[in-house]
């Protein structure tokens, strides 16, 4: 069996939750899925256009998502990343499902 779990941390203080996912060394870009200064947004870590890190601040639930996108290490559109109008299940639910395929298998 290969160990293949993402690094990563949460926190939770005071009215701040965030969750890290990746190790984004190098990264060349980072995608800003709404405005930090508004305190609740996701910030994806890209190398050659895929995810390799990423931090969602007050934005419960993408945590899954990210790590589904770092697994996939498929090329994303920073784009359609920063875009809140397309849903982070529908950039990941393809990485998902191969991802519960593979771990069904093993």
């Amino acid at each position: 069996m290969t160990y293949d779990r993402i690094p990563g941390f949460f926190s939770d203080q005071y009215d701040m939750a965030l969750e890290y996912s990746g190790w984004p060394v190098p990264w060349s870009r980072v995608a800003f899925r709404s405005d930090p200064a508004d305190g609740k947004y996701v910030a994806f870590y890209l190398a050659d256009r895929r995810v390799v890190g990423g931090a969602n601040v007050n934005v419960r639930g993408a945590n899954e998502h990210v790590q589904a996108l770092i697994r996939s290490a498929q090329p994303v559109d920073a784009s359609r990343l920063e875009d809140p109008n397309v849903e982070l299940a529908e950039l990941s639910i393809g990485q998902l499902s191969k991802n519960a395929s593979r771990s069904a298998l093993t």
